[in-house]
């Protein structure tokens, strides 16, 4: 994320009555803390802006329901998958949704590689922790 998205996360925090905010992806962690007074009193030091790499998702890695819903392999309104078995795809690539009711959330790759074979068949009720496919090693050339 470039500096000028976090300077603009950072004035809409500063707008609300949140104090922190933490974004996390596979492999990245960012939080935004807003400065405020410490209990006692004493003033806060100024809003702190942490971006770490986060532990590397290791290839052969298998992509799971990061909560309960409906495990979608393409849009409802349109007739593509988003991945295709066999497909290379890139980290942060739209693997397919989860849907709660109305609410359609993105399910993305953790990593880097080639998408395997859904594990569940579009449609399904998953839980949190699912295998919903995975992504193997790319082969480097």
């Amino acid at each position: 994320m470039d500096a000028s998205r976090i300077d603009l996360l950072a004035g809409w925090l500063a707008g609300t009555d949140i104090d922190l905010l933490e974004l996390r992806s596979p492999t990245r962690l960012m939080r935004l803390q807003r400065g405020g007074a410490k209990a006692g009193g004493a003033p806060a030091a100024p809003a702190a802006v942490a971006e770490a790499a986060a532990p590397a998702v290791p290839a052969g890695t298998s992509v799971t329901a990061w909560t309960v819903g409906v495990f979608l392999d393409r849009h409802p309104l349109r007739a593509q998958p988003f991945v295709q078995a066999g497909e290379a795809v890139t980290e942060g690539r739209l693997l397919g949704l989860l849907q709660i009711g109305s609410l359609l959330l993105p399910v993305v790759a953790p990593c880097a590689g080639i998408a395997g074979t859904l594990q569940v068949a579009s449609g399904s009720t998953v839980d949190y922790g699912t295998p919903l496919l995975a992504i193997a090693p790319s082969v480097s050339a």
